[in-house]
């Protein structure tokens, strides 16, 4: 008999890139407890790929440390996450900390769960024109010897 329970939050699917190709996932993350007494132990976010491959990420201290967890282990078998919480402008805030929310600049729409797949970078008006000035000047650069 084992010990360990996983107490599910939320579950639901989620986006991922397996080689080239996109994919939906199963997901379900929430807390770990430990023993008798179900002491509390971490977070886990567990995959289910459609081949039936699960992955099961823990951390002692954070749900989103949880995710990249399970990121890094589905990476050695090519698979990438496209969620929200795995955005290099994700960041939670003292509040929203541990709650599965956060935010990124880009997004007004307010916070996001972490499991959403990521919003788009924003495009400026000026960015084709900002591309060619950079072409410009860099094809204008030579290397003095």
């Amino acid at each position: 008999m084992t010990w360990e329970h996983f107490e599910i939050w939320k579950s639901g699917s989620a986006l991922a890139l397996h080689g080239k190709q996109i994919c939906t996932t199963q997901f379900e993350l929430g807390t770990v407890t430990t023993g008798r007494q179900r002491v509390f132990a971490g977070y886990f976010v567990r995959i289910t790929m459609p081949e039936g491959t699960v992955v099961t990420g823990r951390d002692s201290h954070g749900i989103s440390a949880a995710l990249r967890a399970t990121s890094d282990s589905l990476k050695t078998n090519n698979i990438t996450l496209k969620v929200a919480g795995l955005d290099p402008d994700w960041y939670e805030t003292g509040l929203s900390f541990n709650s599965t929310k956060g935010y990124i600049d880009r997004y007004a729409g307010g916070a996001l769960f972490m499991m959403d797949p990521p919003p788009a970078p924003e495009r400026c008006e000026n960015d084709e024109a900002v591309n060619r000035l950079i072409r410009e000047a860099v094809d204008g650069m030579f290397i003095r010897k």
